[in-house]
């Protein structure tokens, strides 16, 4: 039977961080700056941009961050269970 693995305060931090890196990074990857951020429509824009990549890269860790908790880690002795 499958369990269900809710997403842990480490997973959940690990998003927030990736989405608070990209939202100072891609201003830099689109060759512009944050200095040129006028409108409020461009940081609704770079807002969205970067809570998408930090969705994204939860997505991505959600099957890793699910592993002790299904009791399926692969390294074994290093991973804590939770019933």
């Amino acid at each position: 039977m499958y369990k269900i693995a809710l997403p842990t305060a480490w997973h959940c931090c690990a998003a927030a961080i990736a989405a608070g890196l990209a939202a100072l990074s891609v201003p830099t990857l689109t060759r512009s700056s944050l200095a040129e951020m006028g409108d409020w429509i461009d940081w609704l824009n770079l807002l969205m941009i970067a809570g998408a990549i930090g969705l994204l890269f939860g997505l991505l860790i959600w099957p890793f961050a699910a592993m002790p908790q299904a009791g399926a880690c692969p390294l074994q002795g290093c991973c804590t269970t939770r019933n």
